[in-house]
Order: C-alpha cells, then structure tokens, then sequence
C-alpha cells in the first residue's frame, strides 16, 4: 500500500470525519489516533538510516496527556510488561540483553554488540554519566526543592555516541513540580508513532509515578515533544488494521488480534 492510497482509503472509511467528532483532549487513545491521522495527511515522504521510507511531519509532534490510567491502547495489542521491564532496565542502569531476554522482551536483539551489550545507552547514562547519578539527584534536588527547575536528566552523552549500539530516541526528562502535582517533560529525537510511541507513552508513565513516589506529588500532566515524528512505509497495512479496530470497536474488541 503506497501512501496515496492509505489517505484514500482512510478518507473513504470517513475516519477523518470521526476522529473530529470524537476527539478527547484527556483520553490518550483519541489524542494518539489524531496523530496517526496527522501524520498520513500532512506527512511527507522522506528517506531514512534504515532505507525502509517514511513520512514524517515537517514540525514534530506534542503530546499533553494526563496519566491517571496506563496509556493501553484498544485498537492494537499492547503489553505494558515489556515497558515496565524497560523501565526496570533503565532505572536500575543495566544495559544487558540478558536482563530484556530473561523479562520476555525480544525486540531489542537486533542491536545488541558482540559484547552482548548496547554500549552505553539509556541507563547507563542515566545511573553512571561519568560517575554522576542523573535518578538520584533528581530526586533529591525535588525533594529538597520542589519549585526547582533545575531537575533534569539528559541521556544525550556526545562523547560516548560512538560506543552506542543506537543513541537514545527519548533522551531528557524534566519534571516539575506545581501545586504538588509533577509534571513530567519528555523530548524524543526519533518517534516511531507507529510501533515505538505507545510503549514510550507508558515507560514515561511509569517513570512519572516512580518520581511522585519519592517526592510525595500526585501526578500531572505528561508533556511529549517528538521532534521527528514519522511512520514507515512498510507499515500502512498494519496502520490501517489499527484504525479498523479503534473506530469499528468501541468496546475494545479486536478484529486483527495479530496487528502489533
């Protein structure tokens, strides 16, 4: 399916019409099919490092959601172990596929050095930047301060890029506290909406009730800026699926049990 033919289709299905009729500004699942909708009519098609193809929108994507429930999505199968096993192997500063591999996840195989290691990506960066815990002061500066702006944790490390299977996609988190409620903001550098974003939607999730955990706020918002935001090609048909079970469905059945 090219990406003419995925607008047709959609536009066809009236699903354009319905996601305007519909759309909550508090529900994530309507907030996260308005982007996939954005995406199909106003992305263009652009090459990319795996030679798959893309469309991707000029200006990135934000999200503002609040997180009283796990994002789970209905219209595609969504397994929030996997984001909590990478939550648990990114807090607690491993880098290891045995860990991922012991947990069920697999879809980190691909990458992974002769070293059976990714280099140091997430949680290195996070618990061991040359020395420095980036979690534990965090939580100690809000604890201490919570009006402070200064609590920032940024896995983006120019010097060990190269020592990287793959650098970050999401790579700063910076809660903020306002009348007790923690506001997390994310940045991405590379959103794939399609397959990456719902998990990244909930690792953000645990995350945030990690930090009010220890600092004794109540969640608030989840701010998500995706500065490239983009599907590949070689998903439309399982795009498509999706949307069949998001809008035909209202009570979360699947028609396509097997879109992941």
């Amino acid at each position: 399916m090219t990406h003419l033919e995925l607008r047709e289709e959609i536009e066809k299905l009236g699903y354009n019409e319905y996601i305007q009729n519909v759309y909550n500004d508090t529900y994530f699942e309507d907030i996260y099919a308005k982007s996939l909708l954005d995406v199909i009519n106003n992305g263009v098609e652009s090459g990319d490092r795996t030679g798959t193809g893309t469309i991707r929108l000029e200006t990135g994507y934000r999200f503002v959601f609040h997180s009283e429930f796990i994002p789970i999505l209905r219209g595609k199968l969504i397994n929030p172990h996997n984001a909590l096993t990478e939550v648990i192997w990114i807090l607690t500063g491993r880098n290891d596929l045995k860990f991922l591999k012991d947990n069920g996840v697999n879809y980190w195989d691909s990458w992974v050095k002769e070293d059976e290691t990714f280099g140091p990506i997430y949680g290195t960066q996070m618990r061991n930047q040359n020395g420095f815990d980036q979690l534990l002061y965090v939580i100690k500066k809000l604890q201490q301060s919570p009006e402070s702006r200064q609590a920032l944790i940024s896995l983006w490390h120019g010097s060990d890029l190269d020592k990287q299977a793959l650098p970050p996609c999401h790579y700063s988190y910076h809660p903020l506290i306002v009348n007790n409620k923690l506001h997390l903001h994310c940045d991405q550098r590379s959103s794939d909406a399609f397959l990456g974003v719902p998990y990244d939607y909930m690792l953000f999730y645990f995350i945030q009730k990690i930090l009010c955990f220890f600092t004794d706020t109540n969640p608030g918002n989840i701010i998500h800026n995706n500065h490239d935001y983009h599907i590949y090609q070689n998903q439309f048909d399982s795009v498509l699926k999706y949307f069949d079970n998001y809008f035909d469905n209202p009570d979360g059945k699947f028609i396509f049990p097997n879109v992941v």
